[in-house]
């Protein structure tokens, strides 16, 4: 488990102000949910019965990148270089990267955490949630791994693509957009 990350918690923005909670505090027997009243969850669906759940727009804001996190905390600096392009690399073998196995939100994570070990991406807030996410990876970054990480955000996020329609909120969506915008900034300037 990777330090920081609590097994079994997870936080829910409210009013811009982060909550805790335990899972089984949630409706997460449910399939699926767009926004829990009195929470300012943003989605809520399921994979392989597993509930998996969003709740904010930037790159960690959801179960999937925190599990994604707690996987590459566990790893050596050269094991998570390697999972990360692995995970980049399958979406884009894929002749639907919206079919893929991975998840938009583990492709997000892996360009997040790429960015995060630039200098350009050094202060963004959500590394926060990740202790120590900035010296995850060998220094300098090469090039071919930068740009894979635009590629396949590219491939995963087209623009009328499935994941930017299941957005609930437009303001949110313009939010999510506006961050990813930050990864992909810091991806190309290094």
């Amino acid at each position: 488990m990777m330090p920081g990350l609590q097994s079994g918690r997870r936080r829910v923005r409210e009013s811009g102000r982060l909550l805790p909670f335990r899972c089984g505090e949630l409706p997460y027997e449910m399939p699926s949910l767009d926004i829990l009243p009195g929470e300012r969850l943003v989605r809520v669906g399921s994979r392989s019965g597993y509930a998996v759940g969003t709740w904010g727009v930037e790159p960690f804001d959801s179960d999937t990148a925190l599990d994604f996190l707690d996987g590459l905390g566990a790893l050596t600096v050269a094991g998570r270089l390697e999972l990360v392009v692995r995970t980049l690399e399958s979406v884009l073998a894929s002749a639907r990267p919206e079919s893929s196995e991975t998840l938009p939100e583990e492709v997000i994570s892996a360009a997040a955490v790429i960015a995060a070990n630039l200098p350009s991406g050094e202060g963004f807030s959500w590394n926060e949630e990740a202790p120590g996410i900035t010296e995850w990876l060998r220094k300098p970054v090469p090039l071919q791994v930068r740009t894979l990480a635009i590629d396949a955000l590219e491939a995963t996020l087209p623009v009328d693509g499935w994941w930017w329609r299941s957005w609930v909120d437009d303001a949110e969506r313009v939010q999510a957009k506006a961050a990813l915008d930050e990864v992909k900034r810091a991806l190309l300037e290094g």
